[in-house]
């Protein structure tokens, strides 16, 4: 219909637009009810159930007033499916899935040494960072949290980068496999803890002013990255709900049309997603 009649608004008004729907679902109804009566199905044909019929429309919304009435309905975000191009929310049914070949990134969030001076007995001075993984950069910009697996073991280790001595924090089973993928071949170990040590601790976004919590979730594994994922609660239901059980707020920075608002870095201001 919206190759047929336009983008409303542009070449033609809302309500045209959805009678024009009407009109086109009706002729699907009449083609289907034939179909089904050449074919020999009985039915009430006469009483089709319509979804579109304004008495189960009244019906829908005197329900919803119910609801309302009786306090069942909340307020609030959630990631949802999104046509950048329609500006709309998609259905399970609409998404296709396709496999592909991402980018993948590993990232450093800075964290205070004295957080970690009881749990590792740190001695060290040089400057620490939480490590971590991801295949979609562009949700970086929404990122509240990190999260580790309470039963994981994690290690703090000293390495060289860039001609700088710093310490990292990732899980223990996924060192070898982290500093391969990043080009280091030695490191020297400062000590060990459970994730459950280091939930509560707050490090400092790579490059927006403001912290990122650390939290627990079952869903973090040593498939890959370094067991520490990266959390944006407004780009990911898995996210969204760790998130929301720990108090966070849904921060989506994306407007509708996929580019990220101007509070954002400045690097990003409209850059599509």
């Amino acid at each position: 219909m919206l190759k047929k009649k336009g983008k409303v608004g542009q070449k033609i008004s809302a309500s045209e637009f959805r009678q024009a729907c009407r009109d086109y679902a009706s002729s699907q109804i009449e083609l289907q009810k034939r179909d089904f009566k050449r074919l020999g199905i009985i039915g009430d044909w006469e009483n089709p159930y319509i979804t579109m019929n304004y008495a189960f429309e009244a019906n829908i919304i005197r329900s919803l007033g119910k609801i309302i009435e009786k306090g069942h309905l909340s307020r609030g975000d959630k990631p949802v499916h999104w046509c950048l191009d329609c500006k709309s929310a998609l259905a399970e049914a609409e998404v296709e899935y396709q496999d592909k070949t991402s980018t993948s990134i590993d990232f450093i969030f800075p964290i205070e040494n004295a957080l970690l001076k009881d749990i590792f007995n740190l001695k060290s001075d040089n400057n620490s960072y939480v490590a971590s993984w991801t295949t979609t950069p562009w949700t970086l910009p929404g990122n509240l949290a990190l999260t580790v697996n309470e039963s994981f073991i994690y290690e703090l280790i000293e390495i060289e980068h860039l001609g700088r001595v710093i310490n990292l924090i990732l899980a223990k089973d996924l060192v070898d496999s982290t500093l391969k993928r990043i080009g280091i071949e030695n490191f020297i170990s400062l000590g060990t803890c459970k994730g459950k040590d280091l939930l509560g601790l707050k490090a400092s976004h790579p490059y927006l002013d403001r912290e990122s919590l650390i939290i627990a979730g079952d869903h973090v594994t040593t498939e890959a990255g370094t067991g520490i994922v990266h959390t944006a609660p407004g780009h990911g239901l898995e996210d969204y709900s760790v998130s929301k059980q720990n108090g966070l707020e849904v921060l989506s920075p994306v407007k509708a049309n996929g580019t990220f608002h101007e509070d954002v870095d400045h690097f990003f201001w409209s850059v599509c997603i």
